[in-house]
């Protein structure tokens, strides 16, 4: 029987200040999987609430959920991104 090494990993939400922060924190996560030559990485359901402090937290929250929404594609794209280059599957739940 073939194995498959899974890490699932707990996000700290902290603010951010640009997309470009939460990128290098989720490669940060997906390199240390890769170190540990995890073939599945999973993320938490709710991980990408972090890009909700890109805005004005003070919003409505349907108004933060809208605006979270727009950042789909850039999610996918940097999870698809980095499992091509670690050879892994990631399993990012949430995305928007």
């Amino acid at each position: 029987m073939e194995r498959l090494r899974v890490a699932s990993l707990q996000y700290l939400v902290r603010p951010i200040g640009s997309f470009d922060q939460f990128r290098e924190h989720v490669e940060g996560l997906v390199e240390t999987a890769a170190d540990y030559r995890c073939q599945l990485l999973v993320f938490p359901e709710y991980f990408t609430v972090q890009l909700l402090t890109l805005g004005d937290v003070r919003r409505p929250i349907h108004e933060q959920i809208r605006g979270l929404a727009c950042e789909r594609d850039r999610v996918v794209e940097l999870f698809a991104a980095a499992a091509r280059r670690r050879g892994m599957y990631i399993l990012g739940r949430s995305s928007a």
